[in-house]
C-alpha cells in the first residue's frame, strides 16, 4: 500500500482507521506520518490513580497446596447466611496470538488469574 502512494505521488496518510487495534502497530510501521505529531491524551485526567491501600495484602500462589489453602479460606469467610453482601472480584490475563502482520488469531493459555476478596488479594 505504502508503494502505491509513493508511485502515484499520494501524500502519506495523517489519519486511518481500523476497527482492530492489533493493526495499529502494523499501519504505523508502514506510514510512518500516522506518528507525526502526535500527542498522548490521558483518558481519565480528573480521576487519581487506583492505589492498593495499605490494609490489603498481596498473596503470590505458585503452589497448589497454597492456593487450595487460600480457596478455601475465601469459602470460609463467605458469609453463611442468605447476605447479598458477597463479592468476590476476579481478573484474567492472557497474551493474544498474532501473526507477522499483526492479524489476532486467538488468544494464549491464562498467563494470570487474580483473585480479590475482603482486604486479601491473590495473584495465581
Amino acid at each position: 500500500m505504502r508503494e502505491s502512494f509513493e508511485i502515484y505521488g499520494y501524500n502519506h496518510p495523517a489519519i486511518f482507521y481500523t476497527d482492530n487495534m492489533a493493526d495499529k502497530e502494523f499501519l504505523e510501521h508502514c506510514f510512518s506520518s500516522l506518528r507525526d505529531a502526535v500527542i498522548a491524551i490521558k483518558k481519565y485526567p480528573h480521576l487519581e490513580p487506583l492505589e492498593i491501600p495499605p490494609s490489603f495484602q498481596t498473596h503470590v500462589l505458585d503452589m497448589v497446596s497454597t492456593i487450595d489453602a487460600a480457596m478455601v479460606s475465601i469459602l470460609h469467610n463467605l458469609p453463611k447466611n442468605n447476605s447479598k453482601d458477597r463479592f468476590i472480584f476476579v481478573d484474567l490475563e492472557w497474551n493474544v496470538e498474532t501473526l507477522a502482520q499483526g492479524y489476532v488469531t486467538g488468544r494464549g493459555q491464562t498467563a494470570i488469574f487474580q483473585i480479590a476478596y475482603r482486604d486479601q488479594i491473590y495473584i495465581l
